[in-house]
């Protein structure tokens, strides 16, 4: 009786971590208690799974910064984690890609990527709040964070600059940056300015930059 205990107890422990880890696979990046919320279990017990995880180089973590206040530390996968889940959503998107190239031109897939930003931006264009800059970056870094960005901003006088460090599409990049394209057509939409896009090397990460100017505030 004390081995059957046991042996589930350890099943239900093995199990759990398993939520844990499709959890942050599911979300892109999440926080403990957005994992506790998703998984249904206490915190503490999340911590612990995310220190085991860890130690196994299948999640990583990183400090967030929403204006001003405490940095929130979250969770994503780390190249390892990756692995662990099909990626032949990839295949399919390169490939629709190639066939736009081919059939249409170069020009024609930025064009269509564009355009599945902006649609992804309608989404959540009637949640995003009117009124204060500060609250509609905090809103926008919510919602995004659904999309499996990472927003970090930062304001100083009428000039916002947004960093997002983890892009849900970032394995498609270097063979298609135009992917891009999806990122600065649903920022650029839901924040309904022009943006200046540019990426920087942060710690040895590469970053998209995004910065416009409040106009009335």
């Amino acid at each position: 009786m004390e081995w059957y205990t046991q042996n589930v107890e350890g099943m239900s422990m093995k199990n759990t971590r398993e939520k844990v880890l499709q959890a942050v696979a599911t979300l892109q990046s999440a926080t403990v208690q957005q994992l506790a919320d998703h998984v249904k279990v206490n915190p503490i017990t999340i911590r612990h799974h995310l220190n085991n995880l860890e130690a196994e180089n299948l999640l990583s973590r990183s400090e967030v910064r929403h204006g001003v206040g405490r940095p929130h530390m979250v969770y994503h996968l780390t190249e390892q984690g990756a692995k662990r889940f099909p990626v032949s959503f990839r295949k399919l998107a390169v490939n629709i890609i190639d066939a736009v190239k081919i059939l249409y031109g170069s020009q024609a897939s930025q064009d269509v990527l564009k355009l599945v930003g902006s649609q992804m931006a309608h989404a959540y264009k009637e949640r995003m709040p009117t009124g204060s800059a500060d609250g509609m970056m905090e809103e926008f870094s919510r919602l995004m964070a659904k999309e499996g960005f990472q927003i970090e901003w930062e304001r100083q006088g009428k000039n916002v600059t947004v960093h997002n460090s983890n892009c849900p599409y970032h394995q498609l990049n270097d063979s298609h940056p135009e992917i891009c394209q999806v990122d600065y057509a649903l920022f650029s939409t839901l924040l309904d300015r022009d943006l200046e896009f540019s990426k920087r090397e942060i710690g040895g990460d590469s970053r998209c930059i995004f910065q416009f100017e409040v106009e009335n505030d």
